[in-house]
């Protein structure tokens, strides 16, 4: 079966030249998402604060408004920013000690994709390691990350 492997190489080529394409394009969403929070504010505060407000003489709200906006502003851009920069939600090592430390006590099920609620599966991406039942692995970061984290 001199066929096989050479598929399995090509597999892994093209697997390896799609990662190196996210990983290229990934600040796109990003990039996408700071312009669409400096539009807002722009918008907001040159538009509605300063000529909408004094147009229809409401001069006397637009500092009460301008101030409760941009504190949600901060504090929506600074979440953002915090979820984005957080690590994605890893496997912990201490699973990886548990498994190597339980090993022929464990009963590893096949993957069948989807949440099998109390089964052990092994990831067929990460050559076989062993993940806890919350556990998917992630075609973004390439990593098996625990359910709900990411």
């Amino acid at each position: 079966n001199a066929v096989a492997p050479l598929a399995v190489a090509g597999t892994a080529q093209r697997r390896a030249a799609v990662i190196m394409v996210r990983s290229r394009f990934a600040f796109i969403p990003v990039l996408f998402s700071i312009v669409v929070f400096l539009y807002e504010s722009v918008v907001y505060n040159v538009v509605f604060g300063f000529r909408i407000l004094p147009a229809v003489d409401k001069d006397y709200l637009q500092a009460v408004f301008l101030i409760v906006f941009n504190i949600l502003w901060v504090l929506a851009a600074w979440s953002y920013l915090a979820t984005r920069c957080a690590e994605p939600g890893r496997i912990p090592d201490r699973w990886d000690a548990f498994v190597h430390q339980a090993t022929g006590t464990l009963s590893v099920g096949t993957n069948k994709g989807g949440f099998q609620p109390g089964k052990i599966t092994s990831c067929k991406k990460c050559h076989g390691r062993v993940r806890p039942e919350r556990a998917h692995h992630c075609s973004i970061c390439d990593h098996c990350v625990l359910r709900m984290d990411h």
